[in-house]
């Protein structure tokens, strides 16, 4: 499923490089975004942003952020027993 735009909300709770395995370049950041749902268990998710880099986003470590992603790219896959999603974009800006 392709989206021109979508916004999550959720706490900053990590970044990191995100690499092409085939040659070792980086070609983005992996965002981890982590909220509580209605039941009040807490939720993790991640999200690959092609072009972003890890300093883009230090600064807003354990903040609430909105990020507001563009030429979203979600993709669900089975990882072992139980479903998953893949969500990527190209570009995120964040507002606080």
């Amino acid at each position: 499923m392709k989206a021109m735009a979508m916004s999550v909300r959720g706490m900053l709770l990590g970044v990191s490089e995100d690499k092409d395995f085939e040659s070792g370049a980086v070609i983005g950041v992996r965002v981890d975004l982590g909220v509580r749902d209605e039941t009040g268990r807490f939720r993790q998710q991640s999200y690959k942003i092609r072009g972003a880099a890890v300093g883009q986003f230090t600064a807003y470590m354990d903040d609430v952020v909105t990020l507001k992603l563009t030429n979203v790219s979600i993709n669900s896959y089975m990882a072992g027993n139980r479903p998953a999603i893949s969500i990527k974009a190209d570009n995120a800006e964040i507002d606080e």
